[in-house]
């Protein structure tokens, strides 16, 4: 049931954020949940679900057409200027 998922997300991550708030600890939300056997995703499972490349969609190809098409003819513009010689990567 949707609800009690949500009930069982919610009591978790205030568990997990008081421990990261009052102990410095990291945040272990998604162990939690998988520990709780009341989510039917395993960590792992929860983990592919939540990678952040499934979120990012052309944000990748853009930086790289930017890097090559507006920022890489200004360094080698002004190269001499620089002094330097080297190479940006993202």
């Amino acid at each position: 049931d949707r609800q009690e998922l949500h009930e069982v997300i919610r009591v978790k991550s205030m568990e997990a954020a008081a421990m990261v708030k009052m102990a410095g600890q990291p945040n272990d939300l998604l162990q939690r949940l998988a520990a709780s056997g009341q989510i039917p995703l395993t960590l792992e499972e929860m983990n592919e679900l939540l990678s952040p490349e499934n979120f990012i969609g052309a944000a990748a190809f853009q930086v790289d057409d930017f890097m090559r098409e507006v920022i890489e003819p200004i360094l080698a513009e002004h190269v001499s200027e620089l002094g330097l010689s080297g190479q940006v990567l993202v």
